[in-house]
Protein backbone atom coordinates (compact mmCIF):
# COMPACT_ATOMS: atom_id res chain seq x y z
CA UNK A 1 0.00 0.00 0.00
CA UNK A 2 2.68 2.40 1.47
CA UNK A 3 4.17 1.52 -2.46
CA UNK A 4 1.47 2.28 -4.18
CA UNK A 5 0.88 5.32 -3.07
CA UNK A 6 4.72 6.98 -3.01
CA UNK A 7 4.22 5.92 -7.31
CA UNK A 8 0.91 7.55 -7.25
CA UNK A 9 1.19 10.47 -5.28
CA UNK A 10 4.55 11.49 -4.37
CA UNK A 11 7.19 10.32 -7.21
CA UNK A 12 6.67 13.48 -9.04
CA UNK A 13 8.50 14.85 -12.20
CA UNK A 14 10.75 16.51 -10.36
CA UNK A 15 11.93 13.04 -9.17
CA UNK A 16 13.01 12.36 -13.00
CA UNK A 17 14.46 15.73 -13.18
CA UNK A 18 17.07 15.54 -10.64
CA UNK A 19 18.21 11.67 -11.37
CA UNK A 20 19.06 12.96 -14.55
CA UNK A 21 20.95 16.46 -13.40
CA UNK A 22 22.37 14.11 -11.21
CA UNK A 23 23.90 11.95 -14.13
CA UNK A 24 24.64 14.92 -16.73
CA UNK A 25 25.77 17.15 -14.50
CA UNK A 26 28.17 15.33 -11.98
CA UNK A 27 31.96 15.68 -12.81
CA UNK A 28 32.65 12.53 -11.14
CA UNK A 29 30.17 9.98 -12.96
CA UNK A 30 32.49 8.32 -15.31
CA UNK A 31 31.69 8.39 -19.14
CA UNK A 32 31.91 4.91 -19.43
CA UNK A 33 29.13 4.53 -16.78
CA UNK A 34 26.91 7.14 -18.41
CA UNK A 35 27.60 5.87 -21.82
CA UNK A 36 27.57 1.65 -21.07
CA UNK A 37 24.99 1.40 -18.32
CA UNK A 38 21.40 2.12 -18.18
CA UNK A 39 22.25 4.89 -15.40
CA UNK A 40 18.67 6.34 -14.78
CA UNK A 41 16.40 2.96 -14.86
CA UNK A 42 19.22 1.65 -11.70
CA UNK A 43 18.92 5.04 -9.91
CA UNK A 44 15.20 5.63 -11.12
CA UNK A 45 14.13 1.42 -9.60
CA UNK A 46 16.64 2.53 -6.33
CA UNK A 47 14.43 5.59 -5.80
CA UNK A 48 11.18 3.93 -5.96
CA UNK A 49 12.23 0.72 -3.75
CA UNK A 50 13.59 2.80 -1.36
CA UNK A 51 11.09 5.10 -1.54
CA UNK A 52 12.85 8.27 -1.78
CA UNK A 53 12.02 11.82 -1.74
CA UNK A 54 13.23 14.76 -3.58
CA UNK A 55 16.49 15.60 -1.07
CA UNK A 56 17.30 12.03 -0.23
CA UNK A 57 17.84 11.38 -4.14
CA UNK A 58 20.13 15.25 -4.18
CA UNK A 59 22.06 13.49 -1.32
CA UNK A 60 22.27 10.33 -3.03
CA UNK A 61 23.75 12.03 -5.94
CA UNK A 62 25.88 13.82 -3.55
CA UNK A 63 27.06 10.46 -2.05
CA UNK A 64 27.95 9.03 -5.37
CA UNK A 65 30.31 11.90 -5.99
CA UNK A 66 31.68 11.83 -2.83
CA UNK A 67 32.53 8.14 -2.48
CA UNK A 68 32.36 6.55 -5.66
CA UNK A 69 30.28 5.86 -8.34
CA UNK A 70 32.69 2.76 -9.22
CA UNK A 71 33.52 0.20 -6.71
CA UNK A 72 36.01 -2.86 -6.30
CA UNK A 73 33.67 -4.04 -3.84
CA UNK A 74 30.60 -3.97 -5.42
CA UNK A 75 29.60 -4.26 -8.91
CA UNK A 76 27.35 -1.33 -10.17
CA UNK A 77 23.78 -1.78 -8.88
CA UNK A 78 24.82 -2.65 -6.08
CA UNK A 79 26.99 0.05 -5.06
CA UNK A 80 23.84 2.60 -5.93
CA UNK A 81 21.59 0.13 -3.76
CA UNK A 82 24.05 0.84 -1.01
CA UNK A 83 24.50 4.23 -1.11
CA UNK A 84 21.00 4.61 -1.66
CA UNK A 85 20.50 2.61 1.88
CA UNK A 86 23.39 5.00 3.57
CA UNK A 87 21.22 7.96 2.27
CA UNK A 88 18.04 6.02 3.86
CA UNK A 89 19.76 5.74 7.36
CA UNK A 90 21.20 9.13 7.55
CA UNK A 91 17.83 11.12 6.54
Amino acid sequence: MKYKNYLQEEFTYNHFVIINRAITESDKCPVELRNNYALHKYIFNNAKILLMNELEIVYFSIFLDNLGWVTSDFNLEENLLMTGISVKVID
